[in-house]
């Protein structure tokens, strides 16, 4: 395969990306749809906030499903809520202190904090729902529909949900908190110097993902292996249909998406998704020498390391996402990464050496082979029924957290 159609595929790719880079520390990120920006639901946040004068970083990834209404409101405004409420939190508690002498005591409360307040942001969303309209059963048709548009924004906002992967770093004293809200995921990993590899450090931050028999409880009483035939996500910023009362849904929501018709007769008991996170805290310490870096993705890479909706139609690799991604950051990349993923590897894919998300996100989507490159734009392809050739909305977040 020549050298100028591989590289012409490459370009053509890179010019499809939306990417941003910022320092002090280093964040890179890209986020990828085929058909754009437009159909994208993805959204991210990079915010760098004094608290109580020293550095901390604030990362927030969504991914939006049913629009970006959600997950836009999410990225816009959360990471400001939670600066403000570390800072009151650790003022309150701690006197305005916080350092390695009380980082025992300091960090419950921040972690229950962070679960506190996720939810109640979330609230927020469902809220301005019901203060539009504080009881549906009231509202006839016509009176719905010229509701839904004096309020689409707040309507739509609180109809829609996204996943939520958030990250509080505490730059100075190394310390730090993640959270997860549905099935994004966050990566600790560091860069190995005897073996020149980046690699995951699973074992500092571990699994984000709460266990469907937690969640079971605290919802309604359908099964959640019955409900997730219905939705993916048993946790979820925003889809207040499956939170408010269900005569939201049969007087209101129904209207924007009617296709779902049948599936809202279904909902006669809410709640069925919930908002509550996942959080742990992790002291960098350890690691801080061995250039830690903090990597967020959103589900659409979980895909296209699986294969099975894209180069490898009912043959899914079964690779583990969590491991694959920290190694495509390698300066040497394992064959077996390349020949796990049916396509070469090359570091530092972009040529530029300036995203390390982009060097990530190229190597999934083909690599070296220019056809793949060429096939992820290929919108005709990517509307064809059969066979199924589907590129989800795809976005990375790369922080190296000591440069």
């Amino acid at each position: 395969m020549s050298t100028s159609r591989l590289d012409t595929a490459r370009r053509n790719l890179i010019g499809a990306f939306q990417s941003t880079k910022s320092t002090s520390p280093t964040v890179h990120s890209v986020t990828f749809q085929p058909f754009g920006h437009k159909d994208n639901d993805d959204r991210i946040a990079v915010e760098r906030y004094l608290v109580l004068n020293k550095p901390w970083l604030f990362l927030v990834l969504c991914d939006g499903h049913g629009g970006p209404e959600t997950s836009e409101y999410t990225a816009k405004y959360l990471p400001r809520h939670l600066a403000a409420t570390v800072e009151r939190s650790i003022g309150k508690h701690f006197g305005g202190r916080l350092d390695h002498t009380n980082i025992h005591e300091v960090e419950p409360v921040i972690t229950a904090m962070l679960q506190r307040e996720i939810v109640r942001f979330d609230w927020i969303i469902g809220r301005a729902m019901i203060d539009v309209c504080p009881d549906p059963r009231t509202l006839s048709e016509e009176e719905a529909l010229r509701l839904i548009d004096e309020h689409k924004e707040a309507i739509e906002r609180a109809m829609h949900g996204t996943t939520l992967s958030v990250a509080v770093v505490d730059i100075a004293h190394r310390v730090m908190w993640a959270a997860g809200v549905g099935d994004s995921t966050i990566v600790m990993a560091h860069h190995h110097s005897e073996k020149d590899i980046v690699e995951a450090d699973n074992s500092l931050l571990g699994c984000l993902a709460m266990s469907r028999g937690k969640i079971a409880h605290r919802l309604s009483s359908v099964s959640p292996s019955e409900f997730s035939s219905w939705h993916p996500l048993l946790t979820a910023i925003g889809d207040f249909s499956f939170k408010l009362h269900r005569e939201y849904t049969r007087h209101i929501f129904r209207h924007i998406n009617p296709k779902y018709a049948q599936l809202y007769e279904r909902l006669r008991t809410p709640p069925y998704i919930i908002a509550e996170p996942s959080v742990r805290f992790v002291d960098l310490r350890p690691v801080w020498r061995k250039d830690p870096m903090l990597i967020l993705f959103s589900d659409g890479v979980d895909l296209l390391v699986d294969g099975d909706f894209v180069f490898s139609p009912d043959k899914p690799s079964k690779l583990d996402t969590m491991d694959i991604i920290p190694a495509l950051l390698s300066r040497t990349v394992d064959p077996r990464v390349g020949g796990a993923l049916g396509h070469g590897i090359e570091p530092g894919w972009s040529r530029a050496g300036d995203n390390m998300a982009i060097d990530i996100i190229g190597n999934l989507l083909g690599g070296i082979d220019a056809e793949r490159l060429e096939m992820v734009m290929d919108h005709q392809r990517l509307l064809a029924e059969d066979p199924i050739f589907h590129i989800d909305d795809t976005t990375i977040v790369v922080a190296r957290l000591a440069s």
